[in-house]
């Protein structure tokens, strides 16, 4: 099931990968269902497999790395999962800070302000004695 941090579930898509001697090969696609979460694969020869994440929802954060992997014996009987309870979750995507504000240059006219101000101050003071 896929779902976000509380639960909800969601959408999104996954590529089924069987393992080889060499590499991983992909075997199918599924996507989740919007209002369950839920997705299968079904039908699949003996073998080692990982789920992978290849599109996640909108504002969330995709996994860098398999999301599930099982094993399947002869007898087609599933063992050796890495998620005990079923669910892949999703988090949302960090909000970056809040940049491109008036920034430095509100600093720099101030104190470019006070030094103009210091030195016209010092030099008519140099005149006064």
């Amino acid at each position: 099931m896929k779902s976000n941090s509380q639960g909800t579930p969601l959408e999104a898509t996954f590529e089924l990968r069987k393992k080889t001697a060499n590499d991983t090969v992909t075997v199918r696609n599924a996507v989740s269902d919007k209002g369950t979460g839920k997705f299968y694969f079904e039908g699949l020869p003996p073998g080692e497999y990982e789920v992978w994440e290849t599109k996640a929802p909108d504002g969330y954060v995709k996994p860098v790395k398999a999301v599930a992997t099982f094993r399947i014996n002869d007898e087609g009987e599933v063992f050796e999962k890495s998620l005990e309870d079923g669910r892949i979750i999703n988090y949302p995507r960090p909000e970056l800070p809040a940049t491109g504000g008036p920034g430095i240059f509100v600093y720099l006219f101030i104190g470019s302000s006070l030094c103009l101000v210091a030195f016209f101050w010092n030099r008519s003071s140099r005149f006064t004695r």
